[in-house]
């Protein structure tokens, strides 16, 4: 119900009620609801989850909406605790920082448990670029890859201009130079 994003806590009340309640609600008060018009459309992914895909998975189980809102609820409190983990073994494992740059320590890094490691992957070109936008799994695996099975010297070129290049004891995480216009 409450999630923080962008610099901004949105709120959102209701969205553990079921859409049949909230309906039955409104008719007993006798309040006419307002569709979204743009929920009856196909045309975004959301929608299709929602329209196609719920619908052909409750032939299966019916009661995966719940099924699906339980494990969202796990994996978020699951996901806060990681993050909170990962963010205090990020400050005691970065050697240097700047605003182009972040380094970490291999040897610190390398005992870590998986989960939190990858956190810290995410954390460092977050900490750079400001987004994930653009990262997906593959490139953190790619990363995962330099760190364990490539050379010093080894680059991982990512979107959003950044890269990720294997040294002696550290791995360098840093934004492409760009070229005056």
């Amino acid at each position: 119900p409450v999630r923080y994003m962008n610099g901004f806590i949105l709120i959102r009340p209701l969205i553990e009620v079921r859409r049949k309640e909230i309906e039955s609600y409104l008719k007993r008060k006798k309040i006419k609801p307002i569709i979204d018009v743009t929920n009856l459309s196909d045309v975004y992914f959301r929608n299709r989850i929602r329209n196609k895909l719920l619908p052909l998975l409750e032939n299966y189980n019916q009661n995966i909406k719940e099924v699906l809102a339980n494990l969202a609820q796990s994996v978020s409190v699951d996901y806060d605790y990681i993050l909170k983990k990962a963010e205090e073994n990020f400050n005691k494992i970065k050697i240097n920082y700047t605003k182009n740059k972040l380094e970490i320590d291999t040897d610190k890094y390398l005992k870590l448990h998986l989960s939190l490691k990858r956190m810290i992957i995410r954390l460092a070109l977050f900490q750079l670029k400001k987004n994930l936008r653009r990262i997906e799994f593959r490139h953190i695996k790619e990363i995962e890859s330099l760190i364990l099975n490539r050379p010093v010297g080894s680059i991982v070129d990512l979107p959003h201009g950044l890269l990720v290049k294997k040294k002696l004891n550290s791995i360098l995480f840093s934004l492409k130079p760009t070229l005056p216009s």
